[in-house]
């Protein structure tokens, strides 16, 4: 993949001084020791695409970058002085900020320090959760290791990203490495225009956002339908969708405070690949809490603008931590992904081999592998057509799953064999079209097992991203947040 470009580039323009304690502080800057004479802004930035690193190649990337609709809550700035051998730092408190403004936090803030020292800057913004709390007493030779190296663990992804109210408050570090600057005299108003003194830091936000979308088409109004075949090819029955809606899965519960070059992630999720049953003790280091609450899709006309129109019309978000593997690792049971559930309505139940009711939902029924009938039982499925094996559909439910960033998309002929994600990127699908009925649960869901009683699904933890049975198909792209989508005609490309 080519990069894997930051997403949007947010710029705070704070003036900071060397003599600050670990204190809450709000614009008024703490009382100056006699040897303050001069002052040192520190502007943090939200970049964009200048100076990112990335992984090989940049599986799906497409549209202009969207700016987001962040913010800010809590900065933290920490200051590495060089000169003295110490660690300063101050927490900027919501009242000290009005918001972001073409790219920077205004106003800026102003702070004394002393001419001649070399220092190197850092912030946190947004660690409502105090995750970051230990770098206070890390010593300022070890700093600069200690807050690339540090990992952090959540309970769920809202201890670092949450949607409120038309905003969406993320967590953020440094993206670049610190560069020291030597502090030369200078006016409170030199340092706050940036004509001296500026020390530029960086950022890019720790998670992903993760959006599906639907073609027009797909609308109830619409009454999208899918035809479903027997086991000979023939078309027999006719379903019609409703209620889809979308959520995410599988997504780390760790990650770097900075992000690596290599974009690796943390251990146990980056060296697991699932074998043998292990996926059941090991979907732990995992985080499924989005599954609880599936949002509906926006019908949208696939293109830039509608992306974007999309990803700021959303009246919530979903987001996700980094998950990457080694080339060869990724395994259906290690990769995040979205989860697509839609209710349908079968245009004939049957209670036996001749006896229907038409245009039936919200029930269980049961489709017979070998006519491609739906029955209201397994065993009138049997009794009706050589003894079939019949799938339960739980309240006429079908659900897909789709990988958030695939190498090759789903409309392509290669076959997909991985799907890393990393942080500050918008990963999204967009659902053309419906090819053939989905599947009955979602066996990577730790809370949707598998019925033992239907024949087996064909997702596995233990399988490579796709085997060779495959029905569906997708489009898709990654946004500044930097994106990547993809489009897809829906069947079980599994």
């Amino acid at each position: 993949m080519q990069k894997f470009f930051s997403v949007g580039a947010l710029a705070l323009a704070l003036i900071m001084g060397m003599s600050s304690c670990s204190k809450e502080k709000g614009n008024t800057p703490d009382t100056p020791e006699s040897n303050l004479d001069t002052y040192v802004g520190v502007r943090i930035a939200f970049s964009g695409v200048e100076g990112m690193r990335a992984l090989p190649d940049d599986h799906n990337k497409k549209f202009d970058e969207w700016k987001g609709r962040d913010e800010i809550k809590k900065i933290t700035v920490y200051l590495v002085n060089e000169t003295k051998q110490r660690v300063d730092f101050s927490t900027f408190n919501e009242g000290s900020f009005e918001g972001i403004q073409d790219g920077f936090l205004k106003p800026t803030l102003a702070v004394k320090a002393t001419e001649g020292e070399k220092v190197k800057a850092y912030a946190v913004i947004n660690d409502l959760k105090d995750l970051t709390k230990n770098l206070a007493t890390v010593a300022w030779d070890q700093f600069d290791a200690k807050f690339k190296e540090l990992e952090l663990t959540v309970a769920s992804i809202a201890d670092v990203a949450t949607y409120n109210g038309g905003k969406e408050i993320v967590m953020m570090t440094n993206d670049k490495e610190a560069a020291a600057i030597t502090v030369d005299k200078a006016t409170k108003e030199e340092a706050i225009n940036g004509i001296k003194n500026r020390a530029d830091i960086v950022v890019s936000r720790v998670v992903s956002r993760a959006i599906m979308t639907k073609d027009e088409s797909l609308k109830e109004e619409n009454k999208p339908t899918i035809k479903v075949k027997n086991s000979n090819g023939k078309e027999i029955s006719t379903i019609t969708i409703t209620d889809i809606k979308y959520a995410v899965g599988q997504s780390n519960r760790k990650f770097y405070n900075m992000h690596k070059n290599d974009w690796t992630t943390p251990d146990p999720v980056y060296s697991y690949v699932p074998s043998g049953n292990d996926w059941s003790t090991n979907n732990t280091n995992f985080d499924y809490s989005d599954l609880k609450t599936p949002q509906q899709l926006q019908a949208i006309t696939y293109g830039q603008d509608g992306v974007h129109k999309a990803l700021g019309a959303e009246e919530f978000s979903k987001f996700v931590l980094p998950v990457t593997h080694k080339t060869g690792n990724y395994k259906k049971g290690n990769m995040t992904y979205f989860e697509l559930t839609c209710k349908f309505t079968v245009d004939k139940l049957y209670s036996d081999a001749t006896t229907f009711t038409e245009n039936v939902s919200n029930q269980d029924v049961y489709l017979g592998m070998g006519d491609g009938k739906f029955y209201t039982s397994r065993e009138a499925a049997k009794a009706a057509y050589n003894q079939q094996q019949a799938t339960k559909y739980k309240a006429g439910v079908m659900k897909y799953v789709l990988w958030l960033n695939p190498n090759g998309g789903y409309a392509a002929e290669t076959k997909i064999t991985e799907s890393p994600t990393v942080r500050n990127q918008v990963y999204h699908a967009h659902i053309s079209g419906f090819k053939e009925i989905g599947v009955p649960n979602n066996p990577l869901n730790p809370d949707d097992p598998n019925d033992p009683e239907n024949p087996e699904n064909p997702i596995n933890p233990n399988d490579d991203p796709e085997t060779e049975k495959t029905y569906l198909s997708v489009s898709i792209r990654v946004l500044p947040w930097t994106i990547h989508s993809y489009s897809v005609d829906l069947g079980n490309r599994y």
